[in-house]
C-alpha cells in the first residue's frame, strides 16, 4: 500500500476539508499528493478524558511540560500532565504542521478553502496560526495561485521563521503542475522567497523545514524527473533545498529508484542533518513496492545511510524525523504486512538505524510526525494515535475509536480521540473489559497487548485495559 502519492493534490484537499470523515483510511484519498496535512479564548478546552474528534499529523515539544500536536481541523495542547483540546481559529482548517518554540510561541500551518468551497473550482489557500501563550490566532500569509498549501514550519527565534509547501496556478485537477513555495517570518510580517523549482511544469513539492541559525537552513520534498505531463508512469527524485542567509539553493541528494520523496528534515548543527522518506525501484504505480530512506548531511555532502524496510515487499514509509543530538534521532512512519498497517519507529544511536517495538492499534494504523525533548521524553503521532517514549519504551497515550475497520464495545462517537483510562459509557463497555484482540496470526491475549501501568509520560494512573471486537482497540479502565 503506498501513501499518497505526488499527484492528484486538489483530491487530497476536498477529501479534507470537503466531507470525508477525518478517520477514514489513507486509502479513500489516495488521489492526493504527498503531504500526508481565529481568536477564542484557551479556556475553551476539552478536558483530558474526553473525545476528541479528527487525526493527527505533526508534534512539537519545546519542553517536557509543554507540546502541541495538530491535525485537520485539530489541535490539541501537553501540559505535562495530560493532552487536552484548544480551540482554534479556523474550523475548517487543515494543519499539517506545527512548530514550538517556548510556552509562549508557537506556529502552526495548512492551508483552508478560501472560495468557492461548495463547488469543484475550490479555491484553497495557505494557512498559518500563532500561539502567543494564551490564544491561538491567523496571522496573514501569502498564498499563490488557486490551490496554495504549507506543509511545513521551523523557527529558530521570535524573529524569524520558515514555512514551505507547494502552490497550483491553473488547471490543479488535471494538469496539476505545481511549485515550490517558501515563505518567511521577520517578526512583523511572512512574505514569499524565491525558491526552485526543479521539475518545471513536470511539478516540484516541498514537505519538511528545518533552520539551525538565521544563515542555515533546510527544505526536503521531491520534483517530476520523468512522465510529468501524462501521470501513467512519472518518476520523482528527492529535492533538498539550503538557505545560506541570502538564497535558496538546490543542493545534490541521492535518489535511489524511479520515484523517491523525502517527508521529513531536521537538523542538529551545521554539519548534522537528517531528511526521510521511501522509494521505490520499478513498476512503482503498480506493484508498489517501497523502501525506506534515510539521508544524511554532515556538513559537505549528503549520503544514503542503511535502514530497515520491516514490511518487506509489502512496503515501508517514512514521514517524520526529529533528533536531539549527534547520538539520538527518531524517524516515523509505517509499513504494510499481507493484512494489516503498523506503525514504523526507527532509532538512530550513533552508528545504526534499528528498529524499535511501537503500539500500532487495529489493521490501519501510520505515524506522520515526531518530537523529542531529550533521551527520555519523545511524542509521536499519527492516524488517531499518540505515542510516548520515556526513555525505556514507546507507549500508547492516546488513541481514536475511528480507526479502519473498528467496531467498539464502548458508545463513542466516530473518528473520536479517548484518552486511556477515560470511564465510557453504554451498555457494552463494563467497568473493566476483558475480551480478546482479533489479530491476522490469531487471537491475542489480554496480557500480551501493550498496556499503559503508571506511565510517567502519560499522566495515567491506572493501568490500561485495552478491548476489541474485530480489528481494532478501545481504552479504558
Amino acid at each position: 500500500m503506498r501513501r499518497i502519492s505526488a499527484f492528484g493534490v486538489a483530491a487530497l484537499a476536498c477529501a479534507v476539508l470537503c466531507g470525508l470523515p477525518a478517520g477514514a483510511p489513507a486509502q479513500a484519498a489516495q488521489a492526493g499528493p504527498p503531504r500526508t496535512q481565529e481568536t477564542r479564548p484557551a479556556s475553551a478546552r476539552t478536558p483530558a478524558a474526553a473525545a476528541f474528534p479528527g487525526q493527527l499529523t505533526a508534534v512539537s515539544a519545546a519542553s517536557g511540560t509543554g507540546a502541541w500536536a495538530v491535525g485537520g481541523p485539530l489541535i490539541l495542547h501537553w501540559n505535562g500532565r495530560t493532552w487536552s483540546r484548544v480551540t482554534d481559529p479556523v474550523p475548517s482548517a487543515s494543519l499539517q504542521a506545527v512548530k514550538a518554540i517556548s510556552a509562549a510561541s508557537a506556529w502552526a500551518v495548512g492551508q483552508y478553502c478560501s472560495a468557492n468551497c461548495d463547488g469543484k473550482q475550490a479555491t484553497f489557500s495557505t494557512l498559518i496560526l500563532h500561539w502567543n501563550g494564551r490564544t491561538w490566532s491567523k496571522v496573514p500569509s501569502p498564498s499563490a495561485g488557486i490551490y496554495a498549501s504549507l506543509s511545513g514550519v521551523t523557527a529558530t527565534s521570535g524573529s524569524s521563521a520558515w514555512a514551505v509547501g507547494d502552490y497550483c496556478t491553473t488547471n490543479c485537477e488535471t494538469q496539476e503542475t505545481y511549485y515550490t513555495l517558501i515563505l518567511h517570518w521577520n517578526g512583523r510580517t511572512w512574505s514569499k522567497v524565491a525558491s526552485p523549482d526543479p521539475g518545471g511544469t513536470g511539478g516540484s513539492f516541498l514537505s519538511g523545514v528545518t533552520a539551525t541559525s538565521g544563515t542555515s537552513a533546510w527544505a526536503v520534498g521531491d520534483y517530476c524527473t520523468v512522465g510529468c505531463i501524462d501521470k501513467q508512469q512519472p518518476m520523482l527524485d528527492t529535492l533538498i533545498l539550503h538557505w545560506n542567509g541570502r538564497t535558496w539553493s538546490k543542493v545534490p541528494s541521492p535518489g535511489p529508484g524511479t520515484y523517491a520523496s523525502l517527508s521529513g528534515v531536521t537538523a542538529t548543527s551545521g554539519s548534522s542533518a537528517w531528511a526521510v522518506g521511501d522509494y521505490c525501484t520499478a513498476h512503482c504505480r503498480a506493484q508498489e513496492t517501497y523502501y525506506t530512506l534515510i539521508l544524511h548531511w554532515n556538513g559537505r555532502t549528503w549520503s544514503k545511510v542503511a535502514s530497515p524496510d520491516p514490511g518487506g515487499t509489502g512496503g515501508s514509509f517514512l514521514s517524520g524525523v526529529t533528533a536531539t543530538s549527534g547520538t539520538s534521532a527518531w524517524a516515523v512512519g509505517y509499513y504494510d504486512t499481507s493484512t494489516a498497517e503498523l506503525t514504523l519507529i526507527l532509532h538512530w544511536n550513533g552508528r545504526t538505524w534499528s528498529k524499535v517495538p511501537s503500539p500500532g492499534p487495529g489493521t490501519y494504523a501510520s505515524l506522520s510526525g515526531v518530537t523529542a525533548t531529550s533521551g527520555t521524553d519523545a511524542w509521536a503521532v499519527g492516524s488517531a494515535l499518540i505515542l510516548h517514549w520515556n526513555g525505556r519504551a514507546w507507549s500508547l497515550c492516546l488513541l481514536s475509536a475511528g480507526v479502519a475497520g473498528v467496531r467498539v464495545l464502548a458508545q463513542v462517537p466516530p473518528d473520536q480521540l479517548v484518552q486511556p483510562g477515560a470511564s465510557l459509557a453504554g451498555p457494552a463497555a463494563p467497568r473493566r473489559i476483558r475480551h480478546r484482540h482479533r489479530h491476522p496470526s490469531g487471537h491475542w491475549p489480554l496480557r500480551s497487548l501493550p498496556r499503559l501501568r503508571r506511565h510517567r509520560g502519560c499522566g495515567q494512573r491506572a493501568e490500561l485495559t485495552l478491548a476489541a471486537v474485530g480489528t481494532s482497540w478501545l481504552g479504558a479502565r
